[in-house]
């Protein structure tokens, strides 16, 4: 009986979150920050060279600030919704369908002037926007549920949302840089095509991510399933039904947004 107790405890030890946190590999962290810096670029990598372009400059400056702002508005519109997508099919699958958008609305976003050309461009950017704000919010939000869990198993969830912080600034910071040599490295090319050009090469480190993504993430399930006592945890959000937490999420993306 004494044997058997042992190696119960034994199990259990193994089994913890704690001693489960040291079998993350660490390709899981760098893949979910990965991500968090690739959406940060792609969201502002268009901003240093969109006024100078032959399009830009047929949109009002209005406008414009507009088009921009509706990067951050889809995502605020969205986030509220993601612990319930993520309760439904979990972190990984949630991340999944952020990078899709991720990967294709920017291609999009591109090729407008394709289509349209004139003032008009305007409202099929504007709903570019929106797209990408809200579906890359999937992959973001769902990023941070992997590392906060990961994290409060290990004890350092501080330090997870800390670098995770610093990265998304770091995209943020190194986008338009990114996106003002793309644009005039390809000045030589008429002018659809070399508006175009800075997104089709973008595109292509999301894609490989998402390759790496469905090799490398593990597939947990949500945060708020157990808390470890057998009682469900409460995320901020809830079950999206109580105003006040509704309210300060929305408040608290919209500040991040602006800031």
């Amino acid at each position: 009986q004494s044997r058997s107790s042992a190696a119960s405890d034994v199990y259990k030890r193994q089994s913890s979150p704690r001693a489960a946190t040291k079998t993350v590999s660490k390709g899981v962290f760098a893949v979910l920050f990965l991500l968090l810096l690739i959406q940060w670029v792609l969201m502002s990598f268009v901003s240093s060279f969109f006024p100078d372009s032959f399009v830009g400059m047929k949109i009002s400056d209005t406008m414009q600030g507009v088009i921009f702002a509706s990067f951050p508005v889809g995502a605020m519109l969205a986030s509220p919704f993601v612990p319930r997508c993520m309760r439904a099919i979990g972190p990984k699958k949630t991340i999944m369908i952020g990078m899709v958008f991720m990967c294709t609305c920017p291609v999009l976003f591109g090729a407008v002037p394709f289509v349209v050309s004139t003032a008009a461009s305007q409202y099929p950017f504007l709903v570019l926007g929106l797209l990408y704000g809200a579906g890359t919010a999937l992959a973001e939000l769902g990023a941070y549920a992997m590392l906060t869990q990961i994290g409060a198993e290990a004890g350092n969830v501080g330090a997870m949302i800390s670098f995770a912080e610093v990265v998304t600034g770091v995209g943020c910071m190194i986008g338009p840089a990114i996106g003002g040599v793309l644009f005039e490295a390809f000045e030589q090319l008429e002018p659809n095509l070399r508006f175009f050009t800075p997104f089709a090469i973008a595109v292509s480190i999301p894609l490989a991510v998402t390759i790496i993504v469905v090799v490398v993430l593990p597939s947990r399930p949500a945060e708020d399933d157990d808390e470890g006592d057998g009682k469900p945890s409460k995320s901020i959000c809830g079950d999206g039904r109580n105003p006040i937490r509704m309210v300060l999420v929305c408040t608290g993306v919209v500040v991040t947004a602006c800031s």
